[in-house]
């Protein structure tokens, strides 16, 4: 057992080592600035399940990228970096440029190799080696499929005669890749013809792993309808999430906006896109939604902002503090039942930008336009704005917060969660600022800049740490870890290496953990029994 003043005294010279916050340790690193002589602008960050990470940006001008020069064909061209498993740095993958603005929208790591890649061009984009080419030199959604060299596997242009755009994409497990956007009057895919019935309609596509479209799905009836984000279910099944401002229709069910301003929608679509389920989220005035995410048991858990009042089904109700935009968590089961919701509020406006999901936290960045205080970190910003990175757990608890600015602008863009216990995070700055000990130097233009952070979260709610309930043993270890107590009450014990990254959660009451795989260092233990977390420090030998 380890001697309760010992705990103690343990705690407190951690204490000293995590300050600032005690429930907060932070590191930032990793981090990589990639300079051009225009403006930048972020696109998408994501990670698979095998650890590469891929992200896309825009630029304007000219760039060095590590020795290869890319220079922009007109306004805005974009550029793909690709991060392997175990590498600290991104390195070139692929780019594209026409001659007016492009964007990438979404970036996908796939596990074979290589990357998909979604977003807009006018006219024509050429890529390293092949050319797209949009109807009538108008506005275009392009998808790509790369292999591990860059090369373009294949590519498929998206066009039509009116407005249109790409919000998401989600690759399976099986190879089948999801896409999501919205448009107006018609769309054309491959040979097939969608039309709108309202202003704008939503559309959410399904292609094989060779690009051959299996299906597409279009939902409006009048006004405004957008998806936003899509997220993938249990029995490959997608959720989505966006918003309406007259009416949509979703197959069987009908959604009419409360008043004229914006009410959310939850979609679940099936394998061949029937309606599982749709659930509407309205009230007075606007509610925006930004990003949603799905955990391995299918819990699905969204963002956005709030502008007055949301009701969901259910007898679920949130409300904004005043007529400045607050921010809103919320979460469903698969079955599309609301679990909870939560409003955070400030003095002025705050808004959400990117979530991210890991096991037991959630992620989110965004900005406040005054004072704003996330679990007890007080973020108002020095000149009027700044951008923050909020950390809650899965029931929507706030449990931590970091300020990001720069004396010109910090905007992120960018949020993912790594197998390794990262999060990695892009955006762009002006200016000089810092990301803790990291200098973010002096631009004169918006440069875009990706870090990874590193958090030991050990936002307790009451740390007994003199109380005998339970006995941890042998301390140093070399083996098996015993645990006793007392009480029978159940517990889940929590191991966390010296970094602070999660390994492993043994519930049911465990008795005994097994230590053998270790590598002899120290660990942290917490156990944790109803709203009491109980911490030792563990020696494996």
């Amino acid at each position: 057992m380890v001697a309760p003043n010992y705990v103690l005294s343990w705690i407190v010279a951690l204490g000293f080592l995590l300050l600032p916050h005690l429930c907060f340790a932070q590191k930032w690193q990793n981090l990589q600035t990639f300079e051009s002589t225009g403006n930048q602008n972020t696109g998408d960050l994501h990670c698979n399940e095998t650890g590469d990470c891929a992200v896309g940006y825009t630029f304007q001008g000219q760039i060095n990228l590590s020795g290869r020069i890319l220079n922009s064909r007109g306004g805005s061209d974009f550029v793909v970096m690709l991060r392997k498993k175990g590498a600290t740095k991104s390195t070139y993958f692929t780019h594209g440029g026409g001659p007016l603005d492009e964007e990438i929208v979404a970036v996908r790591p796939r596990s074979k190799g290589g990357l998909l890649c979604a977003g807009i061009f006018w006219n024509e984009l050429k890529l390293p080696d092949t050319t797209l080419l949009a109807r009538d030199g108008g506005k275009a959604i392009f998808l790509t499929a790369h292999k591990a060299n860059g090369q373009v596997e294949w590519a498929k242009v998206i066009d039509g005669t009116g407005l249109k755009s790409v919000t998401d994409m989600v690759l399976n497990e099986n190879g089948n890749i999801w896409v999501s956007g919205y448009f107006s009057d018609t769309l054309f895919v491959g040979t097939e013809k969608v039309y709108t019935e309202g202003e704008t309609e939503m559309f959410l596509l399904r292609l094989n792993e060779d690009g051959s479209t299996q299906w597409i799905r279009n939902h409006g009836t009048a006004g405004v309808t957008r998806i936003v984000g899509i997220a993938p279910l249990p029995g490959r099944a997608i959720v989505g999430i966006g918003y309406f401002d007259e009416s949509v229709r979703f197959d069987a069910s009908i959604f009419g906006s409360n008043t004229s301003d914006q009410d959310l929608f939850l979609v679940a679509w099936g394998p061949d896109g029937q309606v599982l389920w749709a659930k509407k989220g309205g009230g007075v005035y606007d509610a925006t939604p930004v990003d949603i995410a799905t955990d391995e048991q299918g819990r699905i858990y969204f963002c956005g902002n709030i502008v007055g009042v949301i009701r969901f089904d259910g007898g679920l109700n949130i409300q904004s503090k005043d007529g400045n935009a607050d921010v809103f968590l919320g979460s469903f089961s698969p079955a599309g039942v609301p679990l909870w919701a939560r409003v955070i509020s400030g003095d002025q406006i705050q808004e959400f930008s990117r979530m991210a999901l890991s096991k037991d936290k959630i992620y989110l960045s965004g900005y406040t336009l005054g004072d704003f205080t996330w679990a007890g970190t007080n973020l108002k910003p020095e000149d009027g704005f700044t951008s923050f990175l909020g950390i809650s757990d899965t029931l929507g608890r706030q449990v931590a917060a970091s300020r990001l600015d720069a004396d010109g602008g910090l905007y992120t863009g960018g949020l993912a969660y790594t197998p390794e216990g990262q999060l990695y995070l892009a955006g762009v700055y002006r200016g000089t600022g810092a990301l803790d000990a990291l200098p973010l130097l002096n631009k004169s233009n918006y440069t875009f800049f990706t870090a990874d952070f590193s958090t030991l979260v050990t936002g307790i709610p009451q740390i007994l740490v003199d109380d005998p309930a339970f006995q941890v043993f042998p301390i140093p270890a070399s083996g098996d870890l015993s645990i006793t107590s007392r009480s029978t009450d159940a517990y889940v014990a929590v191991l966390y290496d010296a970094l602070g990254r999660q390994l492993e959660v043994f519930k049911g009451s465990p008795q005994n953990l097994d230590l053998s795989a270790l590598d002899a260092g120290m660990y942290v233990l917490q156990i944790r029994k109803e709203n009491a977390w109980y911490v030792y420090k563990v020696i494996k030998r």
